[in-house]
């Protein structure tokens, strides 16, 4: 009888342990988020405080530099009609695809097909880094020039770099020998990325940002030009490629971005094309993305 009665109210303690840890662990996940957003917000009033030095030096100075202001909009203006001018080719046409949401969709697809879908994701994912490693060299820089210790962006309660979490995720999903998504980049830039990852690890500053920054952008560089000249062609010819057309016109915009498109036309030197084929690829795995249709042309 005991036992009997008993029942009951050890199933009910036994739900309240369970209810008690779940409890836990979202008060535990709540905490985390709070302290994330407290380093951010740490982080930011840092920054805050480096661009109001700045400002009050520069208002000290009296340096307003009218003249040199519009000499930059004549340039702007000037690259924006050369830029909308020039003609639209593959690489340019890929990169405004690459861009657009319904556009790397359908490319992606393609790309899954042709059995090398890890090339625009991880395209994508270095187009991430650069953006989050940008802002925080930005943010260096804002330190540096009102005389401020640029370590203050990565002393407690801030947390780590928002760019050192995607760099991790590029290492070890599409960088290292067997990873999930690995691609065939040369094999100078493993080694590059490689130690740039570990300097990163160790140390968060601007000499090993901009290190690791340069190394995805030539990676980047790489598995686009492969994109380009091969898979690309092949996607163009496409049903996918028809369809998206069909319901999607691409718009040629100014971006600002003349110099990435001039670096990836001409080679970029060892990080192009015949570089990477050159020093790693051989010659069936050049051909990645491409075999499947080889028999048929």
């Amino acid at each position: 009888q005991i036992q009997h009665h008993t029942k009951p109210l050890a199933e009910t303690v036994q739900a309240l342990s369970k209810s008690h840890r779940a409890l836990m662990q979202k008060i535990s996940d709540l905490e985390s988020k709070v302290k994330d957003l407290s380093g951010r917000l740490h982080r930011s009033q840092v920054v805050r405080k480096a661009i109001r030095v700045q400002r009050a030096v520069r208002a000290r100075q009296g340096r307003l530099d009218h003249d040199g202001k519009k000499k930059n909009q004549g340039v702007g203006a000037k690259r924006k009609v050369t830029k909308l001018s020039r003609k639209l080719t593959a690489k340019r046409e890929l990169r405004l695809i690459l861009r657009d949401p319904q556009g790397f969709t359908a490319f992606h697809k393609f790309c899954m097909k042709q059995t090398c879908g890890e090339n625009p994701v991880f395209w994508k994912k270095c187009n991430d880094f650069i953006d989050e490693c940008t802002c925080t060299l930005e943010d260096i820089a804002q330190l540096e020039q009102a005389g401020m210790d640029p370590s203050e962006l990565f002393a407690p309660p801030n947390t780590p770099d928002p760019s050192l979490q995607v760099a991790k995720t590029i290492f070890f999903d599409f960088i290292v020998a067997g990873s999930p998504s690995e691609v065939s980049v040369s094999k100078a830039l493993v080694t590059r990325i490689t130690k740039g990852i570990h300097k990163l690890l160790r140390t968060q500053d601007k000499s090993t940002l901009s290190e690791m920054l340069r190394s995805v952008k030539d990676a980047q560089a790489e598995i686009f030009a492969l994109m380009a000249n091969y898979t690309f062609r092949l996607f163009h010819d496409s049903e996918i490629y028809a369809e998206y057309r069909a319901t999607t016109p691409l718009q040629i915009e100014d971006r600002g971005d003349s110099k990435e498109n001039d670096d990836d036309e001409s080679g970029g030197g060892a990080a192009g094309l015949i570089g990477m084929l050159t020093s790693h690829l051989p010659t069936a795995m050049m051909m990645k993305g491409y075999s499947s249709n080889s028999s048929s042309s």
